[in-house]
């Protein structure tokens, strides 16, 4: 996984938006990029770091860099898969071919079609193949609505809806909830381990193993575009309103929501999945036919000091905020204030208990308490080039002495 998210991370992204907030966008589609095909039906991030997407031709494995893809390799058997599903925190995925008809597997980075019919794998899985279709199709007529439905924290551990009537398994036994009359089977969703329901667009319902049903507000006003994404297997909810996308999530027994996309581009977006990745502020979109977005919020801001553009040495000022060797202090809205350093030598500067080393010509420096103090002079014949921090208190200065240039001092 030495690629994982590495392109994620690099600033070689298109800038879209370059108003309050900064973000960066790729486009992958089977046009330029190696998927196979632009229909993405669902976005799963398995424990492991990779990206998997079902498409209307197979299956696909990205790491952030490169695509893999799997067919299902079964004459006469169409490669259009459907929703993946299961517990990615337990490895543990499974997505369907042929209507719901042929299960497949992702477990331990691997993708496994399952055909022999006798394999307790098929007969494991083959019952949720009409419930993985109606998840994506998102149909209502009342036959549906009485089928079977399931939502997993793990594969041992999961709510399932049977007819209106919600149950809780775990440890082999399962015990009855409540009753769900009324309620939308693609409209359920987990956080963590426990499960919600997405009641409109300002309310969400928690319901507990208990039956007890507490209702939260998520404080967003509908609008026209408005939409919402369950990621089952990822347990992630992200609505869509006009051109923000909004974060569901559940913390210290409350609901909370996080804007963390707006732009243009995304309004109309006729978007199907998404996963949103906490660690790099990664946007995943998959499209009906556009193949996936790819959408990062900038986390690296340029700031000029005054008069001044280049940053020869910097440093830690605190644990907010950095200062440069000619004594320029900033902080994550730009430039706070300057130092009066007394040399101005904008190439040297550590961080130590005391204060600041800071470089001189000649010597080296301490600044402490606002203010100077030579901790050495070398003398006029030596130009003090660096200063660098080595494993415990040691500090190594290096530079020229006379016409020498190999010259090194370890205090």
């Amino acid at each position: 996984m030495k690629y994982l998210w590495a392109l994620l991370f690099v600033l070689t992204y298109l800038r879209f938006s370059a108003q309050q907030e900064n973000y960066y966008e790729k486009w992958y589609n089977a046009d330029e990029s190696k998927l196979p095909q632009n229909t993405i039906k669902s976005i799963v991030k398995d424990k492991y770091g990779f990206v998997w997407l079902s498409t209307e031709n197979g299956i696909v494995r990205f790491d952030g860099k490169n695509f893999i893809s799997f067919d299902v390799n079964i004459p006469s058997v169409e490669n259009r898969t459907l929703m993946i599903d299961g517990s990615a925190d337990d490895d543990w995925l499974f997505t369907f071919y042929n209507s719901g008809e042929i299960p497949a597997v992702i477990t331990k980075r691997r993708f496994s079609v399952i055909s022999e019919i006798s394999s307790s794998t098929f007969r494991q899985l083959k019952p949720h193949g009409v419930e993985n279709l109606w998840k994506i199709l998102k149909e209502s007529p009342e036959f549906i609505h009485r089928g079977k439905f399931y939502f997993y924290i793990s594969k041992k551990e999961f709510y399932y809806i049977d007819n209106y009537r919600l149950f809780y398994h775990k440890n082999g036994r399962s015990r009855f909830v409540k009753e769900l009359n009324g309620y939308l089977f693609f409209r359920f969703f987990l956080l963590g381990d426990q499960l919600f329901y997405l009641k409109n667009n300002a309310a969400i319902e928690k319901i507990e193993k208990t039956g007890v049903v507490k209702e939260y507000q998520t404080g967003i006003a509908k609008n026209d575009d408005f939409d919402f994404f369950i990621n089952t297997a990822n347990k992630q909810l992200l609505i869509r309103n006009n051109n923000k996308i909004y974060l569901i999530e559940h913390k210290n027994g409350m609901i909370l929501t996080t804007l963390i996309c707006s732009s243009p581009t995304l309004k109309k977006l006729i978007a199907t999945c998404m996963y949103y990745d906490h660690i790099t502020r990664t946007l995943i979109i998959g499209t009906v036919s556009q193949g996936f977005l790819v959408v990062r919020k900038n986390f690296i801001n340029a700031y000029n000091a005054p008069k001044r553009v280049t940053f020869n040495a910097i440093t830690g000022y605190n644990d907010k905020e950095v200062i440069t060797g000619e004594g320029d202090v900033f902080g994550a809205q730009g430039y706070i204030k300057n130092l009066p350093f007394p040399n101005k030598d904008k190439y040297g500067i550590l961080r130590v208990d005391q204060g600041f080393v800071l470089k001189s010509e000649h010597g080296i420096l301490l600044w402490s308490q606002n203010k100077a103090q030579m901790l050495r002079y070398f003398g006029k014949d030596v130009s003090v080039r660096s200063i660098s921090s080595t494993a415990g208190d040691k500090m190594v200065c290096s530079g020229v002495q006379g016409q020498k240039s190999d010259w090194i001092h370890n205090d």
